[in-house]
């Protein structure tokens, strides 16, 4: 035998020693995950009845140390979108071209003295994962107009911002978010902790984008977030975030879901002072309610 032939062999079997080796001690366990309700909530046929699930809050806001009276609409909707655009696909369904989206659309309203706040976001959720695949912000107000765009692909999500504040007028970056854990828009949660199992308490961590609402576009970043479901109740199910948000400061955000499904937010409570109380939901193709008049279906 040639020396090179017992130096290939030795190679061979130290490999293969520490491949054993490697294969006797225990993988450390990762984080667990978020156990998902059964069947999957985005395939509910209830999606697919050609109407909106229009949702009608009121609350309170603080703004300028003051607390404020807010008014805010929830609507979720299912939507084609086309991969190429992430826009509504005005040809619906086409294979290879558009994914099944639900869409979150928050917007709310407040006065703040002599002028007011017009605050709204849209969050698309792929039906099949609930992973995001569009997130888009825009904020007006008496002093100027922010907007945001977040666009996650394969090297990170994709961070647009365009403020009328110094230093913040146009930025695009990529952020990346923490591995091993879902990375998941504040924005979205709304609809994305609704696909939870309600049924049992869990808890979990998540790679969280904070909110985009704001007239600042600061620099965003992933911050780490506790995802808590309590144990039902009969008044509702209670999910419960935790994080530390961008400023430094620990924060709980509760999130209450009505007991039955599809589980609709029934009330909201954030860190920074926003605290909302369903006051009217219903389905309906509110797009086609665009006469004068139609604003009562907004009543109670």
């Amino acid at each position: 035998m040639t020396r090179a032939v017992c130096v290939m062999a030795a190679v061979l079997i130290l490999a293969a020693t520490d491949h054993a080796r490697a294969a006797s001690i225990p993988k450390e366990a990762g984080p667990p995950g978020p156990a998902w309700a059964s069947p999957a909530f985005g395939a509910d046929r209830l999606w697919d009845d050609g109407k909106a699930e229009f949702s009608v809050y009121r609350g309170t806001i603080k703004r300028y140390g003051v607390t404020r009276p807010v008014t805010a609409k929830i609507i979720a909707v299912k939507e084609d979108m086309d991969d190429a655009q992430r826009v509504k696909s005005d040809a619906g369904l086409v294979a290879g071209r558009t994914t099944t989206v639900l869409k979150l659309n928050y917007l709310h309203d407040f006065e703040t003295g002599m002028y007011a706040y017009h605050q709204m976001t849209s969050t698309f959720l792929d039906r099949s994962t609930m992973q995001l695949r569009k997130l888009a912000m825009s904020s007006t107000e008496g002093c100027g107009i922010t907007y945001v765009e977040v666009l996650p692909g394969a090297s990170g999500w994709r961070h647009v911002s365009h403020s009328y504040f110094d230093g913040e007028g146009d930025r695009d970056v990529v952020i990346t978010p923490q591995a091993g854990r879902p990375a998941v828009a504040w924005d979205g949660l709304a609809l994305w902790l609704r696909a939870l199992d309600f049924s049992t308490p869990q808890k979990f961590e998540i790679a969280l984008l904070p909110s985009q609402i704001a007239n600042r576009a600061r620099i965003a970043a992933f911050v780490r977030a506790s995802v808590e479901i309590l144990p039902a109740k009969a008044a509702g199910v209670t999910a419960r975030v935790s994080y530390t948000d961008r400023d430094g400061k620990p924060r709980v955000d509760m999130f209450v879901f009505a007991a039955a499904a599809p589980h609709v937010l029934t009330h909201l409570e954030r860190g920074d002072g926003l605290a909302l109380d369903l006051v009217k939901t219903q389905r309906i193709a509110y797009w086609e309610k665009t006469r004068p008049g139609d604003e009562k279906l907004l009543a109670p």
